[in-house]
């Protein structure tokens, strides 16, 4: 929404934003988490016919999409963020060296976006670690 302010003798647009973060983003509601924890449990059991569920493997795979969600909602709170420093910097809102130094830091959190990507697609490939998976007739 974009009003038009009177500053001395020039006529300025003032935009007002309102931000795309909420709580909901990252605080996932209990029926997001049960609906995840269902599905691994499902698609572990499926896996399994006829054999007691692997729990190391279903709590692995609750960690890995916990964890993927969390980085997913990090990056994206960065990126929009970033994005907002960049447009506040464009709009000349400070002064020359200040919009310079926001342009610079909205940068910085890009690339840190991008980390927190490459970290997120890392997490997605994960396998859990073969010293924690227990042999067929060792299960306890």
């Amino acid at each position: 929404m974009a009003r038009p302010v009177l500053l001395g003798s020039a006529m300025v647009k003032k935009t007002v934003r309102q931000s795309a973060i909420t709580p909901e983003v990252f605080f996932p509601s209990l029926s997001d988490i049960e609906r995840d924890v269902a599905e691994i449990l499902r698609k572990n059991q499926g896996s399994q016919a006829g054999k007691r569920p692997d729990f190391a493997l279903t709590w692995f795979e609750i960690d890995r999409s916990s964890m993927a969600g969390q980085l997913r909602n990090l990056r994206r709170a960065i990126e929009e963020s970033a994005t907002e420093m960049e447009m506040v910097a464009a709009e000349r809102v400070f002064s020359k060296s200040l919009s310079r130094a926001l342009t610079r830091r909205a940068r910085t959190l890009q690339r840190a976006a991008n980390d927190l990507n490459h970290l997120l697609r890392l997490v997605a490939r994960a396998q859990i670690p073969k010293a924690t998976r227990l042999k067929p007739g060792r299960q306890s």
